[in-house]
């Protein structure tokens, strides 16, 4: 259920303009170059970390906290519509694992 209101909340927070689409690919490629160290990182990840630096958007490690904390506030009516979704979804899965297993086994 939380995986439907993290998606939920993501297009919600991009579409406020509270993280733009590109600093949000931007950051999930950046946590990819952080491993590596910063003498090793692409000039051109590097120049879009300095440029970000000042921005008034959030990283996007913010952003989970921000759901998680959106998610325990949640009551449990509008819960309840997340877990629907989710418990279709398993339902749906289920049937396509038994036809997927059908169709091999013939």
């Amino acid at each position: 259920a939380y995986t439907y209101f993290f998606h939920d909340q993501c297009r919600q927070l991009v579409r406020d303009g509270h993280y733009d689409a590109y600093r949000y690919c931007d950051s999930a490629t950046s946590t990819a170059d952080s491993s590596r160290s910063h003498e090793q990182a692409s000039p051109s990840s590097s120049k879009r970390r300095k440029a970000n630096s000042g921005s008034p958007i959030p990283p996007l490690g913010d952003m989970g906290k921000i759901i998680a904390q959106r998610w325990r506030e949640l009551d449990v009516g509008s819960r309840a519509r997340y877990e629907e979704m989710a418990d279709r979804d398993s339902e749906r899965y289920r049937d396509e694992i038994e036809s997927y297993y059908r169709s091999v086994s013939v």
